[in-house]
């Protein structure tokens, strides 16, 4: 947790970008949970842990019209939020996938299962304490999510609602 806060604030602290790292890890967390739920259709070339611009795009901009302190900035509507993110979040990171024999694509993803699975970690207890629905259902919520960090991370912040929240799944 002290390596994504340090690593999400440090360009914010050297003045390089207009947004902290709270900021950051709410758009990094509504990203790793539409990736978790599947919100993209699934691309056969796209690396797992991967999102698309469009929809980094369309967090960044939902994150910024939400958010009073980014809204009022004056510049909000002519600043580049999108690029500011991609260029400082130094988590969901550009890169360049051959496609076919000539062709090349642009991917955009997590640099390791560890920071996704931590990420779908604070989505899932943004939910809970909100008492939203993870929008997922049985039939899409695989065992392995069981198997993985997600639930540990979770239980990090455990309280008596999120062990209830849990125990439902």
């Amino acid at each position: 947790r002290r390596y994504v806060e340090s690593a999400l604030s440090r360009d914010y602290d050297l003045g390089r970008s207009r947004l902290s790292d709270v900021h950051k890890a709410a758009i990094l967390a509504e990203l790793a949970f539409d990736i978790f739920r599947g919100a993209e259709p699934p691309v056969s070339h796209r690396p797992i842990f991967s999102v698309s611009y469009q929809r980094i795009k369309t967090r960044v901009l939902e994150f910024v019209q939400q958010e009073p302190a980014l809204r009022l900035n004056g510049e909000a509507g002519h600043y580049d939020w999108t690029e500011d993110f991609l260029a400082t979040n130094h988590i969901l990171a550009e890169h360049t996938r051959p496609l076919g024999s000539i062709s090349v694509y642009k991917v955009f993803e997590f640099e390791h299962s560890t920071f996704f699975e931590y990420f779908i970690a604070i989505a899932m207890l943004e939910r809970f304490s909100r008492g939203a629905s993870l929008g997922i259902s049985s039939s899409s919520l695989s065992e392995a999510t069981f198997r993985s960090l997600i639930v540990y991370f979770v239980r990090s912040y455990q309280d008596a609602s999120i062990t209830a929240e849990l125990e439902s799944l």
